[in-house]
């Protein structure tokens, strides 16, 4: 369990969105925004700006991404990372209902401002996402993509069907249980299908 401490400065959360590795190395994208929320972090302290919070994300990337920031400089103790989420939606949900309320439970502090950290194509989804899951002010960290122009241009062309998915889904009554249930599905998939296959 973590120490409770009470803040007096602003309390800032850098979350930087899952995405590849190759091994144990991250690929192209995924250190661009890794850098670029470590850049940012920086320039917080810098400022004296008050205390901030690193969240990498993704199931298989979160682990990952929290030994890389820690290898270039960001101390253990600030990194808390979101290893359930599958999907931007997923991040968003587990942020809300978990990861924020824990840090600020910690901090005894409503955290001030939270950094969204993705590639420039991303952000129109995950502040669309974030605006309507989300009720922490935040801002969108765009982080550059050094890949090859064709495998950006893929990547752009799916956002658009991947924003359009994800507002059908938020709309769904039970929109809230999804990372639940997809929890659940994999669970059955791996245990339940096998015991009555």
């Amino acid at each position: 369990m973590r120490e409770i401490h009470t803040l007096t400065k602003d309390l800032y959360v850098i979350t930087i969105h899952g995405t590849a590795f190759d091994s144990n190395a991250p690929q192209l994208q995924t250190r661009a925004r890794l850098d670029t929320g470590i850049q940012k972090g920086k320039e917080l302290s810098k400022r004296e700006a008050g205390k901030v919070i690193f969240v990498p994300t993704g199931r298989c990337t979160a682990d990952l991404m929290a030994q890389y920031l820690i290898n270039n400089g960001i101390s253990e103790k600030d990194v808390r990372p979101e290893g359930k989420s599958r999907s931007t939606l997923e991040e968003l949900v587990y942020l809300k209902r978990d990861i924020l309320p824990s840090i600020e439970r910690e901090f005894k502090k409503f955290v001030d401002l939270l950094y969204l950290t993705s590639n420039y194509w991303h952000g129109k989804r995950i502040e669309d996402d974030a605006r309507a899951i989300l009720k922490h002010k935040f801002e969108f960290l765009s982080a550059p993509d050094p890949r090859e122009k064709a495998i950006v241009d893929y990547d752009i062309a799916q956002e658009e069907w991947k924003l359009e998915m994800d507002r059908l889904a938020r709309k769904l009554p039970f929109f809230n249980l999804l990372p639940y249930l997809a929890q659940q599905i994999a669970y059955l998939k791996v245990r339940g299908f096998k015991k009555y296959g």
